[in-house]
């Protein structure tokens, strides 16, 4: 038997993470399609930058969880170790060019309107990513209820007893 439960807690972190940043994404805007905000816009976008690239980490930390978590597994829970494996490199890895992304767009967002289409399309990157961890939770679920499943008793030392003689 084995405990998915530092997983579950770095990954409820990796999505909280995200969806602060998704938030942070939406003030940036705000900020930026007003004139008197305009000048904030650029300390909010390097604020979503920063939690941007916190929520990577957090992802690398729920991977790392995911690794301990499979090594105890074994074979058993390979399938559902693989599909939360690939949802947390893909996750990482786009939270990362998000962040990117954002510092980008820090450069010039203390101009009037002009980084909003780059701000909306950081947001809708950003927010599929979240959606897509909140989702990875059902995937979760698969994992915890094959890590938690009883493990075979072992056989007794020297192998299984020889079949009865009729």
């Amino acid at each position: 038997m084995c405990d998915p439960t530092a997983l579950k807690y770095w990954l409820y972190a990796c999505v909280a993470a995200a969806f602060v940043a998704v938030a942070i994404i939406v003030a940036a805007a705000i900020a930026n399609g007003s004139l008197i905000g305009t000048g904030s816009a650029p300390v909010i976008m390097f604020s979503a930058a920063g939690i941007s690239a916190a929520a990577a980490g957090l992802c690398g930390s729920a991977l790392s969880a995911l690794n301990t978590l499979c090594t105890c597994t074994g074979l058993r829970c390979a399938s559902q170790c693989s599909t939360m494996r690939k949802i947390l490199l893909a996750a990482a890895s786009s939270l990362s060019v998000q962040a990117a992304a954002c510092a980008t767009v820090a450069a010039y967002a203390w101009i009037p309107f002009a980084a909003l289409p780059a701000q909306w399309a950081i947001f809708a990157a950003l927010l599929a990513v979240a959606l897509t961890l909140l989702a990875a939770l059902a995937s979760l679920n698969s994992l915890a209820a094959c890590a938690s499943a009883p493990t075979a008793p072992p056989s007794p030392p020297g192998g299984p007893p020889p079949p009865p003689k009729v």
